[in-house]
């Protein structure tokens, strides 16, 4: 099933990598036609055609094409990271001490699940405060409540909601937990855990390490101001924290223990937010945790989230499916009837790239953007609702099997673990790109500067003049110009002009010819 939205907003590291390079090439080959065009190496089988490639658009080609270039190796690097970190999460070397995840519970399930009421709602996208709001702490949020635990849970291959979620208020609210994706660390990252040699510590070891990374996290808020995030998207986030913020602690595990990892987050959550953006049928790592939440967690305390362009009708469908396999165990089993709320948060923005040509539209760009007022709104809905819900209930015990089962088959997750803290900042990381991109460009100017430069005198005819080998009419004739015709004089011999361009190296009278400047003579 396929969602419309954010899957068609921002390719994959993959795709953009081949288009880009793709383009890319396109484009050289272009800007090198061109120059060959205005140089004096053009075949003399081919015929030359009549106007030549102006100025602008060599120019503009070649900064296109450098810009293609970057961002194809950028988009490759980052790719080639997330496959390798991918192949290591699944290195039986590397394999978790966690206990192996749980797989879909095949029953018993409920025979007649409680109703369930997927309440639709639409946050208000402008400024709406919920309250009087003060800076956080240690013991009280913006609205002066005890910190929430919040576990965020999405598609992992929707890098724009995990963005635009930390650029909400969900972090002025509470701690915010979440599975960290592969493609969420960066080369560089990559590389200080190799130099390191922590690849084994850069997965969740144990229970009790699982333990402890989670009571770290627990520290206290940043301060108001501009912060970065490099552990949740595909690229840093920057967000500016009026109030402050509380850190965000993403955890890195083991394809075969994510399972266990994410049991641990629902036992310790206050609020659990599945972001259901770009969720599809194929997602089974999705599907496996909104199946988990029904099972062991109170939906009373769940938000789930979409976007504006979501199916809302399939997603609907969806969690009612889940609701219809719920376990016996489930907690939800035992409250009666529930209501989830799905909201429709975040917006679309169009913004034109360039400027309108003739006669059609102007390109445009669509971006997905964060509205603050719409968490806050939904975060102080959520305040009321744990102040009547239930505490947290756990699912009945359930006898360890002799074997540990196999892990779950269908995930899309490639989960994996970090002990090195991330490489925030590396000073030569810019200046190498930095030179990379001007080292470039100059190469590229270089290589045009015979065209562009060039020190002949622009000129004009007024009729139709045959174009000489030499400065004689005896010479073959090797061409025509006429009026309209762009023509650069390099210099003069007695009546006769020899070209540049568009033919370079013939030669034409000089009888009704006028000229920019005086030419030099040959």
């Amino acid at each position: 099933m396929l969602q419309r939205g954010v899957h068609y907003i921002e390719p994959s590291r993959a795709v953009a990598t081949v288009v880009h390079g793709l383009l890319a090439v396109g484009l050289i080959g272009a800007v090198g036609a061109g120059l060959l065009l205005r140089s004096d190496y053009w075949p003399p089988a081919v015929p030359r055609p009549s106007s030549m490639v102006p100025d602008w658009a060599i120019l503009g080609g070649t900064g296109l094409a450098v810009l293609l270039i970057a961002s194809a190796v950028v988009n490759g690097r980052r790719w080639r990271t997330m496959r390798r970190i991918v192949r290591l999460s699944r290195d039986p070397a590397l394999g978790p001490a966690l206990p192996p995840g749980q797989v879909v519970t095949g029953g018993p399930f409920v025979s007649t699940p409680p109703p369930l009421r997927v309440q639709i709602v639409r946050p208000p996208r402008f400024r709406q405060r919920p309250g009087p709001l003060r800076r956080v702490t240690e013991t009280s949020n913006v609205l002066g409540r005890p910190p929430l635990s919040i576990v965020y849970l999405r598609v992992f291959e929707n890098q724009p909601r995990a963005r635009t979620f930390v650029r909400g208020a969900w972090r002025e609210f509470g701690h915010v937990h979440l599975l960290r994706s592969a493609a969420a660390m960066s080369p560089a990252q990559f590389r200080a855990v190799r130099r390191a040699g922590a690849l084994g510590p850069l997965f969740v070891s144990s229970p009790e390490d699982l333990r402890r990374r989670l009571d770290r996290a627990l520290t206290e808020p940043q301060r108001p101001g501009w912060h970065t995030l490099d552990t949740v998207a595909g690229s840093t986030v920057w967000t500016f924290d009026r109030f402050g913020a509380y850190p965000v602690d993403s955890i890195f595990c083991h394809a075969d223990s994510w399972q266990t990892a994410l049991d641990h987050l629902l036992a310790r959550a206050d609020l659990v937010v599945l972001d259901l953006s770009g969720y599809r049928t194929k997602n089974k790592g999705t599907q496996y945790e909104l199946q988990r939440i029904v099972d062991t967690f109170p939906v009373s305390r769940v938000v789930l989230l979409a976007d504006p362009w979501s199916n809302v009708r399939y997603l609907e469908g969806e969690v009612r499916a889940a609701w219809q396999r719920m376990d016996v165990r489930s907690p939800n089993a035992r409250l009666g009837s529930q209501t989830v709320p799905l909201a429709l948060t975040d917006y679309y923005l169009e913004v034109e790239t360039q400027p309108a040509g003739r006669g059609g539209p102007a390109p445009t760009q669509t971006l997905l953007k964060a509205s603050r007022a719409q968490s806050r709104w939904l975060l102080a809905r959520a305040h009321r609702v744990l102040e009547h819900a239930p505490q947290h209930l756990a699912p009945a015990p359930t006898v360890a099997p002799l074997s540990a089962p196999p892990p779950y088959a269908g995930s899309d997750h490639g989960h994996t673990g970090e002990e090195v803290d991330p490489v925030r900042h590396v000073p030569w990381r810019g200046g190498l790109a930095a030179v990379t991109v001007v080292g470039a460009t100059a190469l590229a100017v270089w290589l045009a500067a015979p065209a562009l430069l060039s020190s002949g005198v622009p000129a004009s005819v007024a009729g139709l003049y045959n174009v000489r080998e030499g400065p004689s009419t005896s010479t073959a004739d090797i061409g025509d110009v006429g009026p309209g015709d762009r023509l650069v004089v390099a210099c003069v011999t007695d009546d006769w002009a020899r070209l540049e361009q568009p033919l370079p190296g013939g030669f034409v009278s000089t009888e009704r010819m006028t000229f920019a400047e005086s030419p030099p003579h040959c």
